[in-house]
């Protein structure tokens, strides 16, 4: 009794609750609770087991039955074909095998999201790079267009300082 009432009181600390101020019919109320949750757990952890110790292979099978593996594999592979076959359709509803699966496609999908990330990061890094360099050709044409001006008017004094030293 005293694991379960400090159990309840170190979840009820976690809430922000006492459990030493609450009433009788509460205390009693979050024991019977408490028992529920416990024996549901076990119960939960005891099937978990279950489902591992009961999850089976071709070379698992093979070997209660006391065969080889090659022996399953010979005689038209009837025996490898039905275990197999079998195995697909524990698959379906097997939780572990569910729970594999998932956390197979969340890697997966993880992968492919930071695969994004990363070329979002990348394409942010090249659109900098761009604006830099359409800002540098702005610059470069500007001070083109400057200096094609400039060599005009120098081209233009040089034909004015020629023609006044001709005549």
């Amino acid at each position: 009794m005293k694991t379960i009432e400090s159990t309840i009181e170190n979840k009820l600390k976690q809430l922000g609750f006492d459990f030493n101020v609450q009433t009788s019919f509460i205390k009693d109320k979050l024991i019977e609770i408490e028992k529920i949750i416990q024996e549901k757990d076990a119960n939960c952890k005891s099937a978990e087991q279950q489902i591992k110790d009961n999850k089976y292979s071709l070379a698992s099978i093979c070997k209660e039955i006391n065969i080889s593996r090659t022996s399953a594999y010979n005689n038209d592979e009837i025996i490898k074909k039905y275990i197999e076959y079998s195995l697909g359709i524990s698959k379906k509803y097997n939780l572990l095998y569910k729970l594999e699966k998932s956390k197979e496609i969340e890697s997966e999908r993880k992968e492919i999201i930071d695969n994004m990330v990363e070329r979002d990061i990348n394409y942010s890094i090249q659109e900098e790079k761009i604006m830099n360099l359409n800002n540098r050709i702005r610059e470069l044409t500007s001070e083109n267009k400057r200096l094609e001006k400039e060599k005009k008017e120098l081209i233009d004094e040089m034909k004015f300082l020629r023609k006044s030293t001709m005549s």
